[in-house]
Order: C-alpha cells, then sequence, then structure tokens
C-alpha cells in the first residue's frame, strides 16, 4: 500500500512528539460499529493516561467528529474507501491523524475550507464558523463543512494537511495536535 509509506513520511516530518507514551493505528473500512468500539478504548486510554479532563473532551470530540467525517465524506469506492487513523498520546501533546481517499468532486470545496481555518485569530475562526454554515454543503453527501472548523477551534488551529494523489486519486491526510 503505497499511501501508507507517504503517511508515514508526514506524520515524521509534522511530528513533535519525541517520548510516545501511547500509539494506536488502523487502516480499514469504518463502520459505526467499529466507530463505538474504538470510541469507548479512547475514552479508557485517554483516562488510564490521566489526560485532564478538558483536554479529553477536546480529544474526543475531534476523533467523532473527524471519523465520522470520513465516513460520510471518503470514497466508497472499493479498495479506496479505506481509513487511516493514528492516535498518539506524548509527554509533549495528543497527535490524532485522518487520512482518506476523497472524490474528485469534493476537493475544491474541501481546500476552500481548509484555507479558511488557516488563521490564528480563534474570534476570525469563530466568524468563519457560522460563514460555512451558511447551508451549502461541503459536498453532495450533504454537511456545511463547520465540523472542520469545530476541529481547528479545539485544537487552537494546530492542524496539518496534505493531498496526496495516489494511483491517480486524491488522498487527504491531516493531523491535528491537542496540546
Amino acid at each position: 500500500m503505497r499511501e501508507l509509506k507517504q503517511i508515514e513520511d508526514f506524520l515524521k516530518q509534522k511530528s513533535d512528539i519525541s517520548e510516545v507514551l501511547f500509539s494506536t493505528e488502523f487502516h480499514c473500512v469504518v463502520t459505526h460499529e467499529k466507530l463505538e468500539e474504538y470510541l469507548l478504548q479512547v475514552k479508557e486510554v485517554l483516562k488510564k493516561h490521566n489526560i485532564p479532563t478538558g483536554t479529553r473532551k477536546k480529544c474526543y470530540g475531534v476523533i467523532v467528529e473527524a471519523l465520522e467525517n470520513v465516513m460520510k465524506h471518503g470514497s466508497k469506492e472499493e479498495n479506496y474507501n479505506l481509513v487511516f487513523h493514528k492516535f498518539v498520546i506524548g509527554k509533549e501533546a495528543l497527535e490524532l491523524c485522518f487520512g482518506n481517499y476523497v472524490p474528485k468532486e469534493d476537493v475544491p470545496n474541501l481546500k476552500k475550507h481548509l484555507e479558511l481555518i488557516k488563521t490564528e485569530n480563534e474570534d476570525i475562526k469563530e466568524l468563519m464558523y457560522a460563514k460555512a454554515s451558511d447551508g451549502k454543503p461541503l459536498s453532495d453527501k450533504g454537511g456545511a463543512g463547520v465540523g472542520i472548523f469545530d476541529m481547528a477551534l479545539r485544537s487552537k488551529g494546530k492542524i496539518s494537511h496534505v493531498f496526496l494523489n495516489i494511483d491517480s486519486k486524491d488522498y487527504f491526510l491531516t493531523m491535528i495536535k491537542i496540546i
């Protein structure tokens, strides 16, 4: 799987964690059942590592939003419907990575929303959050794209992303840091 090598390269380049306390990852088709099971595991791991309540809530919220987004907006095409996710707890921060193939027709609007979250001003992000919810869906699958802004607010804008071209398909990969 060529995308896994590109994902590893991106993660190495963007990671700030020097000492890993916990790490898990998967690369599979995510179902609602798998999501529910995984979220229970996340709650247990966050508590076990004594992550403060506010940080736990941010982390959990980002994971839910991101995985629901990739389930809803990711490619449904066979062999391109896999979701990549990595969750790392380090001494310095939590890092969450999500990756999935995106249908070509959804890429321009996704890029537009990603451009909007680049600002570091939280007030502006909240205004953009409201603007993004103007009723125009992020894709033909529905949703206004406000989840991206929610994740940006929860992570205080510590989001890195890249679009990879794999087998002539667009692969969206993002890393979200929560400190």
